[in-house]
């Protein structure tokens, strides 16, 4: 496993594990998280649950020294075993999901830029005569169709964002929130474009739905800024709940 890779998986919390295991411990729980990590996240190669003797045939110990060193590890938090039995390491699999997730974000990022980029001929096709014909003859060149629509009126970011504001107006009518309009939400839109950068535009649906939906939270996420400060947070709950 890569240091750079190896090294993001030591949380605080798990240094303070660390801490109180010996060098036969941390020696033992690299060796199960290079297979893990060779086999997607746990240690089996096909999904199926080994027995002893193969789990330890994979890391190279002796099952009766694999048996007491995968105790100890089990009981420090840093290996587990999931309701089928298979071994793994949280903070691997943790790590292995979010790379996955970011993988995907970019590929979603991809189609998002080139749909962004239809949007905004389109835009320019229908809006750019319109204002062009005003601006004719003045001698001045005026604010160019991008300066005035930044986020087209098709682009995830801004429908984003007038979803966010309208469910915050449903459970706060009184609430502080942009204008019903582009360059209103100018801002909230660069925040959600920022999220599109890491999530699923139907994942960050989602959190802003379960959101408004939770009593604490519709109370903390009442800009676009508090769903990008707190969004981790809240697409954990949300697949929770899900």
């Amino acid at each position: 496993m890569a240091k750079d890779f190896y090294m993001k998986l030591d949380t605080k919390a798990r240094i303070a594990k660390k801490t109180y295991m010996t060098y036969e411990d941390i020696g033992f729980l690299d060796i199960v998280e290079c297979q893990c990590h060779e086999f997607g996240g746990y240690l089996s190669p096909d999904g199926e649950v080994p027995s002893e003797e193969d789990e330890a045939t994979m890391v190279g110990a002796a099952v009766d020294l694999f048996k007491h060193l995968l105790d100890r590890l089990l009981k420090f938090g840093v290996l587990a075993r999931d309701e089928r039995g298979l071994i793994y390491s949280p903070e691997l699999l943790q790590e292995l999901e979010l790379r996955e997730k970011r993988r995907r974000a970019g590929q979603a990022g991809g189609r998002a830029r080139s749909r962004k980029q239809t949007t905004k001929q389109n835009v320019t096709m229908d809006i750019d005569s319109d204002y062009n014909s005003e601006s004719s003859g003045s001698g001045s060149g005026g604010l160019g169709v991008e300066d005035l629509f930044p986020y087209g009126v098709l682009t995830d970011e801004y429908k984003l964002s007038r979803l966010l504001r309208s469910l915050i107006l449903q459970n706060h009518d009184r609430a502080r929130v942009p204008d019903d309009d582009h360059e209103s939400l100018i801002q909230w839109s660069n925040d959600m474009a920022n999220l599109t950068v890491l999530y699923d535009v139907d994942e960050i649906e989602a959190v802003i739905r379960w959101s408004q939906q939770d009593d604490h939270w519709q109370c903390i996420v009442l800009s676009a800024n508090k769903l990008f400060e707190h969004f981790d947070s809240l697409f954990l709950r949300t697949e929770n709940d899900s």
